[in-house]
């Protein structure tokens, strides 16, 4: 009875060791996940000699692109070129600005750039790099790690030291400040040095994809495109009249709604408000019978609609502060509808 008891057991351990091993469940179910930002506020295994210096530049603003990189903001992309010259001592650089910006680097020759952290409100770039020098962006909007969203200074225990202290291990050596568009970082460049930059990446390698021109190019391609065509006298005389023809209607006199002529244009077409339109880049657009509501943020722009024979505009816009106030509008069936409030930052 023992014997046949072994020969059952050897023959069980002979089957198991012949059958094919099961597959792990687990290992069958996993794929890659995408994680577009840093996790955490840091470098990682960045290894920086005691003769790197935090060099470090904000408290201005971009010269205005005609594409976009992002769509909360409701405004076009911005440049800040940078010109950096540290010869003698490598570099890392911190820079920051409020609204979504492209920060295009050149140096001379004999710097070195070892990292570049970038902070913003708004979505934040950085172009002209070598391939594979590390970036660290972090904004607002795009649920960055790390808490600041501006530089302005690099003050002994402001925010942005303390975030130096924590990229870096060490102070901000210095803090230049964006004027026109443009920074010089480090030493002063003589007039005539020659510059370098890298073509790795290119400003348009960040432009939103299937998305309008922004700003006035994007009102001109509108325009070549027949979607839109600039409003004439004779647009706003027909407004005036059907103004007064609907409210006769009522029996009530027709409400103070001046139409302007200002960059002003008809909506022939299905449209969507290019980003930018804030400010002196507003417009004033005239919705043709039929033709559907712009999409989009139109910014500070006003929108006479032949359909409902409303003007609606922004509350942040100089039409909408009118409105408020009671200087236009008086009698209307509807005040304002807020389309966006606008940037909150003067001189956005």
């Amino acid at each position: 009875m023992r014997k046949l008891l072994s020969s059952a057991a050897l023959l069980l351990i002979q089957a198991c060791t012949t059958e094919k091993p099961l597959d792990n469940p687990i290992n069958d179910t996993l794929i890659p996940f995408p994680v577009e930002q840093p996790l955490s506020c840091s470098f990682g295994n960045l290894e920086l000699n005691d003769n790197v210096v935090v060099l470090a530049a904000g408290g201005g603003e971009g010269k205005e692109l005609d594409f976009v990189i992002e769509q909360k903001s409701g405004n076009a992309a911005k440049k800040i070129d940078v010109a950096v010259n540290s010869i003698d001592k490598p570099v890392v650089l911190m820079l920051g600005t409020y609204n979504p910006t492209i920060w295009n680097i050149g140096w001379t020759p004999g710097t070195k750039i070892l990292a570049v952290s970038v902070f913003g409100y708004h979505k934040q770039r950085v172009s002209g790099l070598p391939a594979g020098t590390p970036v660290l962006a972090s904004s607002h909007d795009e649920g960055g790690p790390c808490e600041l969203t501006a530089l302005t200074n690099n003050k002994t225990g402001s925010n942005e030291d303390k975030q130096a202290q924590q990229l870096f291990n060490r102070p901000i050596a210095g803090f230049s400040r964006v004027s026109r568009g443009k920074v010089s970082i480090g030493a002063p460049i003589a007039y005539g040095v020659s510059l370098v930059t890298s073509n790795a990446t290119p400003l348009e390698s960040f432009r939103e994809p299937n998305t309008p021109l922004a700003g006035s190019a994007g009102l001109e391609q509108a325009l070549k495109e027949n979607i839109l065509r600039k409003a004439t006298l004779n647009d706003v005389a027909e407004w005036t009249r059907l103004l007064k023809q609907k409210y006769a209607q009522m029996h009530k006199k027709p409400p103070d709604i001046p139409p302007y002529l200002d960059n002003a244009f008809m909506v022939l077409k299905e449209f969507v408000c290019p980003a930018g339109l804030y400010g002196s880049h507003s417009a004033n657009f005239y919705v043709a019978k039929g033709v559907p509501y712009p999409k989009g943020d139109c910014g500070h722009s006003s929108i006479y609609d032949f359909n409902s024979m409303m003007l609606e505009c922004s509350a942040g816009s100089a039409c909408g502060e009118d409105i408020l106030n009671g200087r236009i509008g008086a009698g209307a069936m509807r005040r304002m509808t807020t389309i966006n409030s606008g940037p909150s930052k003067p001189g956005d």
